[in-house]
């Protein structure tokens, strides 16, 4: 059976408003992936079996990342389901409805520990990379589509895109990686790793013009989320007691005072 993906408009609030089309996609959906301003009753049209996932957006909280939004649509029409992707509105005003309708490349990768790339708009196999160690925990691929990073136990790889070549393979030392970021010019990333002690530890990375990671520079252990940010010339963190911490890309250096939960925010720059 072929799947396919819906993008569905949910209308401006009201559940009535919904399209008499909407109503029937719904209805026959295996999977609906919502937006936060969708009204949750027009979930109950879905059947009682459907998997409903949840991906929106709030100012700076992404539910799930828009790349692997768009990596999630595709992974579920690849298995033979009906999709529908439920937005508030109408999804190509001020929806990334067709920012999600023209994905160009998609990675996948699982079990076997071998991830693939995909042509986004007609599922042709582009490129399959070397094999991990494992099983792969987590993929990330740059914006312009030509670096792919994917890590699997203690195991960093950087490959290409189009060719599936091996660009670098690193190892974390100190446990087992569980996400990857890869930074809008591809040239930074972040893992976060398990340790045996059962600490999530942040460690970012370098990438040069050849696609080689440099050994891991900056270490942050309890962090449990972590951004860069758009110029790529610090990141955020945040740690498991809400410690939120600003640090300079290049150097690893605190550029603003911790911010704890409840304190005034600091516009003075602080000591690295």
């Amino acid at each position: 059976m072929k799947g396919i993906v819906y993008l569905v408009g949910a209308g401006p609030g009201d559940a009535g408003l919904l399209t008499i089309r909407g109503a029937e996609l719904l209805g026959r959906a295996d999977v609906v992936v919502y937006d936060a301003l969708v009204n949750a009753d027009l979930l109950r049209l879905a059947p009682r079996g459907a998997e409903i996932i949840y991906g929106g957006k709030r100012a700076r909280e992404h539910a799930i990342p828009q790349e692997n939004l768009n990596a999630l649509l595709v992974a579920k029409a690849r298995e033979g389901k009906i999709v529908v992707r439920l937005k508030g509105g109408d999804p190509y005003v001020f929806g990334r409805g067709g920012e999600e309708a023209e994905v160009k490349v998609v990675v996948t990768g699982g079990a076997d520990g071998i991830a693939h790339t995909w042509q986004g708009d007609s599922g042709a196999l582009i490129a399959a990379s070397e094999k991990h160690s494992g099983s792969i925990s987590s993929l990330a691929i740059s914006p312009e589509n030509s670096l792919v990073a994917s890590c699997s136990g203690d195991e960093v790889l950087l490959w290409s895109t189009q060719t599936g070549k091996l660009l670098s393979r690193r190892r974390a030392d100190f446990g087992h990686l569980t996400e990857i970021q890869i930074s809008g010019s591809g040239r930074n990333l972040l893992t976060h790793e398990q340790t045996r002690h059962n600490d999530c530890t942040l460690r970012l990375w370098h990438v040069d013009s050849s696609g080689q990671a440099t050994n891991p520079f900056l270490s942050l252990r309890a962090v449990t989320l972590a951004q860069f940010s758009p110029d790529e010339r610090w990141i955020a963190t945040a740690d498991q007691n809400g410690l939120v911490q600003t640090l300079e890309t290049a150097f690893g250096s605190k550029m603003f005072p911790p911010i704890t939960p409840g304190s005034p925010r600091s516009s003075a720059r602080g000591s690295p």
